[in-house]
């Protein structure tokens, strides 16, 4: 008589049991642990440099807090609505240079953080919004004091700026998603060939070369 075949899982209590599920799941909680440590301690770093009177040092920090990106993230809002602030006070002391500075890193610290689905629109368009005209009266503030002539009045500057901001200099998303895909792809298909025999393996080989072609375009047009 022959012996019965093994049962795979039957629950989901076994499948969440799977050695690459475990690891999957250690995984994404260390990654999501180190975002969070290292947002929160950059933030508090931030407000810590603020107190101690090092503006500079404080704008650092807040744009590296913004930098560590999460679904949900309180150390973002809080480090860019602490460099909000610091800009203003900045402005308010005619201090232009340090506030289009704190404005830069706010900006930064979006662009460092975005991803696919394209997070903190509302809070780039402000930045955006006053950065422009700020770097404008920079400009002609630097101008007079070291006797240089502006190239243009302040609303030609000011709109000057505000089109150079527009620019979208980041890699394209739909590349990139393209290139992480097929490295997945990639890397998945080649592994499965190691062990597979026949017309298995051809298989697995021929989604590998697959998976490394569409890699490289989207390296190559991101």
């Amino acid at each position: 008589m022959s012996e019965p075949l093994p049962k795979g899982p039957t629950s989901l209590a076994e499948r969440m049991r799977s050695p690459a599920i475990v690891a999957t799941i250690v995984i994404l909680l260390a990654v999501f642990i180190r975002v969070g440590v290292s947002g929160s301690g950059a933030l508090e770093r931030g407000r810590a440099a603020i107190l101690q009177g090092d503006e500079t040092l404080a704008s650092h920090h807040f744009r590296e807090s913004i930098s560590w990106y999460l679904p949900v993230a309180p150390w973002r809002d809080d480090s860019a609505q602490a460099l909000w602030d610091l800009h203003k006070s900045q402005v308010a002391r005619g201090n232009l240079k340090d506030a289009v500075q704190s404005l830069s890193m706010l900006r930064a610290g979006f662009m460092a953080g975005r991803s696919l689905i394209g997070p903190d629109q509302v809070w780039r368009a402000q930045t955006d919004q006053a950065l422009a005209p700020l770097m404008a009266q920079w400009e002609a503030q630097a101008a007079a004091q070291e006797g240089r002539q502006v190239p243009g009045d302040l609303k030609e500057r000011e709109a000057h700026f505000a089109q150079v901001l527009a620019r979208d200099t980041m890699p394209s998303r739909s590349s990139g998603l393209l290139a992480v895909l097929g490295f997945g792809l990639w890397i998945a298909s080649i592994w499965r060939a190691t062990g597979a025999q026949g017309r298995s393996r051809l298989r697995y080989l021929g989604a590998g070369a697959l998976g490394f072609i569409l890699f490289l375009v989207g390296v190559a047009t991101a």
